[in-house]
C-alpha cells in the first residue's frame, strides 16, 4: 500500500515521480520515504508522530498543530474551492517565507471558539505537551492573501519582541499541514474595553472615573513600552484592549503593527474592503476611523504620534462616551478626520476636568508637530492628574492651585479658611477684578470667582 505522505507529495508537485520509481528499486518500503525525506529536504515539513505514524487527526499531511480525533473541529467552514486557494496560497507563502519554517509538534485539544472577525477565528485550546490552556489564533481561509499571510505572522514576530505585562505573549507560531497560519497565545480572561466604556456611559465620575482612567495609564504604558522597542500599533481602540476582573489590562491585536524604520508595505491599495470589526482598509488606510489621526487617514507614513492621537481618543472616549470623530459611514469619519472636526472632551461636556480635556485636546491635534510627542509624556500627565499634581499642558490659575493645595492639606487649608476666607484672599481678588473696570463683565467674573472660592473651601 502507498505511503499516503508520499501521494501527497505527488499531488503537489513536491516530488519527481521517476524518482519515487527509481528508489522503490533500491531501497525497501520501510526506508523509501527516509531516502526521499534525504533528497528532499523539505518533505521533513510533513512530519511524523513520535511513534512513527501520522498525527491522528491529520488532514493529508500531519499539521504541524495536531488537533487528536474526537477533540473537535478547527478549520473553519469554507467551500471547497475557497479552501483550495488558500491552501496554495499558504503553501506559496510556506515556501518563500522563512518565518513558515517547520516547528516541534503541538497537540492541541479544542475546547470551545472565542471569538471570530474578518481576519481570524481564536480557539480556546489545550496544550497536552506543557498542560497549559492557550488561545490559538488561525488566519480564515477568506483572508488568504499573500499579504494578509505576512501580516498575520509579522503580528507572532513583533509581538514576541515585547515583554510588557500589559501585552499578551506569544508561546508559538507556525503553520498547518496546509500551510495556514497559526499563533498560539496567552488567553486574556476578561471583556473588551469598550464593553466597559458602554456600561459606563457617558458620565462616569468618582471612583468609577478614576479605575477608567487607570486602565488608560496602563495602555499607555503598554504603548510606551512598544515604541521603546520600536513598534508602533496602529489601531488602538478599545475594542483592542481586554480588562480583567481583577483589573488587568491586555492591549490585544498587533496585526496592524509595524516597526518604527519598516517601509509601509503596500497592502492597502487594493480598494475598499472590510478587514475586521471596526477594522478599514480604504485605499491606502489601515486603521479605525474615529481613532485614527489626520495623517493616517491620508494614507500617509506615520511615527508614535499616530498611537498618541489613538490614546487621546480613547480618553476622549472614557471621558464623553465617544470617540472624538464620528459619522454614520467610514467615508464621513475619514472625511471628519481630514477635515479637522475632532471632537475634545469639553467641546461636548463642559464639567470635563479642564486637565483632562487638555491632556486629551492635545493628544488630539491635527499636526502631529503640536501633538504631544510621546505616549510616555501622555503617561506621565494622567498619572500627574490622578496623584493631584498638575500636568503640563495645562496652565492652572490661583485657585485651582489652591484647590488642590487644599486637597492635600485639609488641616492647613481649614485653619487658612477660617482666617482668610472673609477677607484677605477672597477681598483681595475680588478687588483686582473689579478695580480691572466697572463693566458687567468683570462684575461676572467676580461673581464666578466667588463661586469658585466658594467649592474650593467646600472641597
Amino acid at each position: 500500500m502507498e505511503d499516503p505522505r508520499i501521494r501527497a507529495a505527488l499531488e503537489r508537485g513536491w516530488i519527481e515521480p521517476q524518482v519515487v520509481q527509481a528508489l522503490r528499486s533500491s531501497v525497501p518500503a520501510q526506508a523509501l520515504w527516509g531516502a526521499l525525506c534525504q533528497r528532499y529536504p523539505r518533505l521533513r515539513d510533513l512530519g511524523q508522530s513520535s511513534a512513527g505514524g501520522p498525527l491522528a487527526g491529520a488532514a493529508e499531511v500531519a499539521p504541524t498543530v495536531a488537533l487528536p480525533s474526537g477533540s473537535g473541529r478547527v478549520a473553519e467552514a469554507a467551500s471547497a474551492e475557497l479552501r483550495e486557494r488558500a491552501a496554495q496560497a499558504y503553501q506559496l507563502a510556506r515556501a518563500e517565507d522563512p518565518r513558515f519554517a517547520p516547528h516541534a509538534q503541538v497537540v492541541l485539544q479544542t475546547l470551545h471558539e472565542l471569538g471570530r472577525g474578518g481576519m481570524g477565528v481564536v480557539h480556546r485550546v489545550r496544550d497536552a505537551r506543557l498542560g497549559r490552556e492557550a488561545a490559538l489564533k488561525l488566519l480564515t481561509s477568506e483572508r488568504a492573501q499573500p499579504e494578509l499571510i505576512a501580516r498575520f505572522l509579522r503580528e507572532a514576530e513583533l509581538t514576541a519582541s515585547l515583554d510588557h505585562p500589559a501585552i499578551p505573549p506569544i508561546y508559538e507560531a507556525g503553520t498547518l499541514a496546509n500551510g495556514q497560519p497559526f499563533l498560539l497565545m496567552k488567553v486574556i480572561e476578561g471583556q473588551p474595553f469598550s464593553e466597559v466604556l458602554r456600561a459606563a456611559g457617558e458620565r462616569p465620575r468618582g471612583r468609577e472615573l478614576r479605575e477608567l482612567l487607570e486602565v488608560v495609564v496602563k495602555v499607555g504604558e503598554a504603548v510606551a513600552h512598544a515604541h521603546g522597542r520600536g513598534v508602533l500599533h496602529r489601531d488602538l481602540k478599545p475594542a483592542n484592549v481586554m480588562v480583567g476582573a481583577l483589573g488587568e489590562v491586555m492591549v490585544v491585536d498587533w496585526g496592524l503593527a509595524r516597526r518604527v524604520d519598516e517601509p509601509d508595505a503596500p497592502e492597502a491599495a487594493d480598494g475598499a474592503a472590510p478587514v475586521s470589526d471596526g477594522l478599514t482598509q480604504v485605499g491606502a488606510v489601515l486603521g479605525t476611523p474615529g481613532y485614527l489621526p489626520p495623517e493616517q487617514a491620508d494614507g500617509a507614513r506615520v511615527d508614535a504620534r499616530a498611537d498618541v492621537f489613538a490614546l487621546g481618543a480613547i480618553l476622549t472616549e472614557v471621558l464623553t462616551g465617544a470617540p472624538p470623530v464620528t459619522g454614520a459611514t467610514v467615508t464621513n469619519k475619514l472625511a471628519a478626520t481630514l477635515q479637522g472636526k475632532i471632537a475634545a472632551p469639553r467641546d461636548r461636556r463642559r464639567d470635563v476636568p479642564p486637565a483632562l480635556d487638555a491632556i486629551a485636546r492635545r493628544a488630539l491635534a491635527g499636526d502631529p508637530s503640536e501633538r504631544t510627542q510621546t505616549a510616555a509624556a501622555f503617561v506621565d500627565d494622567l498619572r500627574a492628574f490622578l496623584a493631584d499634581e498638575p500636568v503640563s499642558v495645562y496652565r492652572e490659575g490661583p485657585l485651582g492651585r489652591a484647590r488642590r493645595w487644599g486637597r492635600r492639606h485639609p488641616a492647613l487649608a481649614a485653619v487658612l479658611g477660617v482666617t482668610l476666607a472673609g477677607g484677605l484672599v477672597f477681598g483681595g481678588v475680588t478687588a483686582a477684578l473689579l478695580g480691572r473696570a466697572s463693566s458687567e463683565r468683570a462684575l461676572r467674573e467676580a461673581a464666578e470667582v466667588a463661586k469658585e472660592h466658594a467649592e474650593a473651601m467646600k472641597a
